[in-house]
């Protein structure tokens, strides 16, 4: 990772120099995902049907009447320890797949301008 400033010289960052900066929270849930892919690799869900490819989980699906997933409710709404105590709920799930993880919007839809009324 390299990052510049202007009027700077660039500073080379390395994968241990910044491990003392990355949360411990996130190397739990790169482990847990590792071990959820390996879970894929080894069989014990399919490649269509699995946290993974059903995430994210938002609360009106978790808490649904009926629940058709081969992992349980609460795989699904914490996948880590630490996520019981400070849960972000989702409002939906993906809705067009990974499409929109793809392509960001870095930017603000251009409004128009308002009509006015004829009297």
């Amino acid at each position: 990772l390299m990052i510049r400033q202007q009027a700077t010289p660039p500073l080379l960052l390395t994968c241990s120099s910044l491990l003392p900066y990355l949360p411990r929270s996130f190397c739990e849930a790169m482990i847990k995902i590792r071990k959820e892919i390996a879970d894929i690799e080894s069989g014990h869900y399919s490649r269509d049907n699995n946290p993974l490819v059903n995430a994210p989980h938002p609360a009106a699906v978790v808490l649904a009447e009926t629940w058709d997933k081969p992992y349980s409710r609460e795989t699904a709404a914490f996948p880590a320890p630490w996520v019981m105590q400070a849960k972000f709920w989702p409002t939906t799930s993906r809705v067009d797949n990974v499409y929109g993880d793809r392509h960001l919007v870095t930017k603000l839809q251009e409004q128009q301008e308002p009509v006015a009324a004829h009297a």
